[in-house]
This record gives C-alpha cells, structure tokens and sequence, in this order.
C-alpha cells in the first residue's frame, strides 16, 4: 500500500480469536496447553501489520459476562452458547501475549467490542484514517472518506461506494430525515442476537438488504 498517510487499525479481537479457533486444528505445547486459538490469532496478525502496516493499532475485545443491551432486552443474545473450554483456557494467555508485544488489549465492562470501535472510529476519524478489521455490516454506517471496513478474511476494504454496492445505498444517504443504512439494519432480523425485527415483516428469505431497499425507495412498502 503506498499511501504513507498515518492509519490506525481498529481490530475486532474477539472475533479475531473465534475465527482463529474455528479455522486450525487442535494444538497444544509440552505442557498439554491448549495453544491453536493463540497461534492462528498471532498468525493473521502479523498478517495483518506486513499487508497495511497500520502506524496504529488498538486491539478490542468484548467483556465477560451482560452489557448494557441487557439492561434494555435480557434475552439479548441469550441462544449463544458459552465459550469453549478450549478457548477459555486460552484467553488469558492470548491477553499476555499481546500486552507483552505492547498491544494491551482494550476491554471496557458493560460494553461490546463493536460499541468501543465505533467509539473510537468517531473519535479519532478527524485525525487518522481508519481501518475497521471487522466482518460485521453495522460497521458500514461509519464508513467514509476517512474510514474503511476490511474484510477479516479476504482483507478486502468496503469502502463508500462498496457500502452502495452490497446494500443498495450509500453509508450517510438519509430519507425522512433518517440515515437509510441504519433504518435497513433496525428491521433486518438477526437471529444469533435473537432481535428479529418488526413482527410479520421480515420473514421472506428473498428479502436481502438490496431487495428491501429498492423496496423503500420505490414502493414505500414500509416507512423509514
């Protein structure tokens, strides 16, 4: 990348290490150590740092235990299962590790990891690009001029009019006084958070993100 412009990478570490888990086999050292979690996350970071060369990067983790979601809907995710043994075994260390290598992880109680990135996104756009490691598609709301969206996997960046191509609209475009983006994300149903969106509307699996939005834009089917 030749832009020399300062970047910093805003890294979803908890889903980094979920998919590091999920991608390698088991592995373990001499002590019967559960290590492959640890070594598939260091892997793709070192990846990571050797293809964008971020001049900053702030590790983000998600909490043990509720955040504030629950407070307004107790059953908030509450069909995911807990941690694997293996991965609980492994978290401390993981944590160690990138401390050690002046990575301190970022870990803010009551909060997701997905609320302090955006957190900082807002913060700091002004001053630095940024670069959000995430495969989530609430983060496509942030994305402008000054922040991007690379994809955790094929590192592909989703930026302003990759947010049009994939939803159908562009990341600020409003209607009614309402940013369109956010309104589609609000009634899409997301059943690993066991939020399902408005009763009765949202039940046809042809209705993709791009579907719903040519639908509001040219029938109204349903207000934003």
């Amino acid at each position: 990348m030749a832009n020399k412009e300062k970047k910093l990478a805003l890294i979803d570490g908890s889903a980094y290490f979920y998919r590091a888990y999920h991608a390698l086999p088991p592995l373990k050292n001499s002590k019967g150590q559960e290590t492959g979690a640890i070594h598939g996350f260091i892997t793709a970071i070192h990846k990571l740092i050797a293809d964008f060369k971020p001049s900053n990067i702030a590790m983000i983790f998600d909490p043990k235990g509720p955040n504030f979601r629950h407070e307004i809907y107790p059953d908030y995710k509450a069909n995911r299962e807990a941690m694997p043994d293996e991965l609980v075994s492994q978290i401390q260390l993981l944590y160690k590790a990138l401390d050690y290598n002046g990575l301190k992880p970022i870990i803010i109680e009551g909060y997701e990891a997905d609320d302090v990135i955006g957190t900082l996104t807002k913060k700091f756009k002004d001053q630095i690009e940024i670069l959000i490691f995430s495969g989530d598609k609430d983060f496509s709301q942030l994305v402008d001029e000054r922040v991007s969206i690379i994809n955790p996997v094929t590192y592909k960046p989703l930026d302003h009019n990759g947010v049009y191509e994939k939803f159908n609209v562009y990341p600020k475009e409003s209607r009614s006084g309402k940013t369109a983006l956010i309104a589609l994300f609000a009634k899409l149903p997301c059943p690993i958070s066991l939020l399902f969106g408005p009763p009765g509307k949202l039940i046809c699996p042809e209705w993709t993100p791009g579907y719903l939005l040519r639908s509001i834009k040219t029938k109204l089917s349903w207000p934003l």
